[in-house]
């Protein structure tokens, strides 16, 4: 569950004393509102509480005021722990609250932790170029975690990244289909061969490595499989689109498998794509060729019969 302050339900003139008898008064007074205006929520700095969240903001609050107000004053790290904001890992000058050797340390480390492990998940979930920036702008960062807090953080990282390879590889344990009479790659898989995958481990503990190189043993099977098929083995007979997944794979398997021969087959891979861009080109050049004489001396219906022709052509060739 994702900490959010009780302060938040408090107004800033109250902040300064957060003795058991005025929050009782600040509880006492927001329930009466609410009984008064017949309502089931109330509305406190943009944010709706229905009765059962304002009483247990009130418990969380009492039982730990003076910890709850510390965080509070520290906007850094309440953002983070809150919403996630990573302004924090930016932030070069000294963590005082890491520095303190009080229960309050140890306290605010188990939210910056949980929700640390949740940052990472979301990022790599989005899987995309800004998120493995952030996951970088995190591990680069001045902000050293004691091993007890740290080894919290990344079992949860690699848990929750194993579970995700061992789904992938679960979900396609066949790797391809036919469509009309034609083999390809299984729908969906190419978006789980992916590169920034790999960045990510570059910016997690060694500890998480051998998930990295299973990955990676994953992609080369995904290689050894396709080409299995007698068919699949001349390159020519492969669609573009499958082709760019599977030298995308031959990448990832080069950097634990078989390093040198699948280089070797992505170099081989990226010269057949550009045989492919350079038939496309050659193809749509002759194409606007044609239809310019076409214009020229043709009747309007000659002309769309001979565009319905070639579009004819070029979804064949699509397919």
């Amino acid at each position: 569950m994702i900490y959010k302050s009780p302060l938040h339900i408090i107004p800033e003139e109250y902040h300064a004393d957060l003795s058991v008898s005025t929050l009782k008064k600040v509880k006492k007074k927001l329930l009466l509102q609410m009984q008064l205006e017949s309502s089931i929520t109330i509305e406190i700095n943009g944010q709706e509480y229905d009765k059962n969240q304002l009483l247990s903001a009130f418990d969380e609050l009492i039982s730990q005021p003076e910890f709850h107000h510390k965080l509070y004053q520290n906007k850094l790290l309440l953002g983070f722990i809150e919403k996630g904001n990573l302004s924090i890992f930016h932030y070069r000058q000294k963590r005082e609250w890491l520095d303190e050797d009080d229960a309050f340390r140890d306290w605010a480390l188990k939210l910056f932790c949980e929700r640390l492990a949740g940052v990472y998940r979301e990022l790599i979930e989005k899987d995309s170029f800004p998120s493995t920036n952030d996951i970088k702008t995190i591990w680069n960062s001045n902000i050293i975690l004691p091993s007890k807090y740290e080894n919290i953080v990344y079992t949860k990282v690699h848990d929750f990244l194993k579970n995700k390879i061992d789904y992938v590889r679960n979900q396609y344990s066949e790797i391809v289909e036919t469509d009309n009479g034609a083999v390809r790659l299984k729908e969906g898989l190419d978006e789980n061969i992916n590169f920034n995958w790999i960045q990510i481990f570059n910016y997690l503990p060694s500890s998480l490595k051998p998930l990295r190189d299973d990955y990676c043993r994953w992609n080369n099977s995904i290689i050894n499989q396709f080409f299995s098929r007698p068919e699949l083995r001349k390159l020519t007979n492969i669609s573009q689109p499958d082709l760019i997944t599977l030298e995308r794979a031959a990448r990832i398997a080069s950097i634990a498998v078989n390093k040198e021969s699948n280089i070797e087959f992505s170099n081989k891979l990226k010269l057949v794509l550009r045989d492919y861009e350079k038939r496309k080109t050659t193809f749509v050049g002759l194409i606007i060729l044609f239809m310019y004489f076409i214009m020229l001396f043709a009747s309007f219906e000659i002309i769309a019969l001979i565009v319905g022709i070639l579009l004819v052509i070029w979804i064949g060739r699509k397919r």
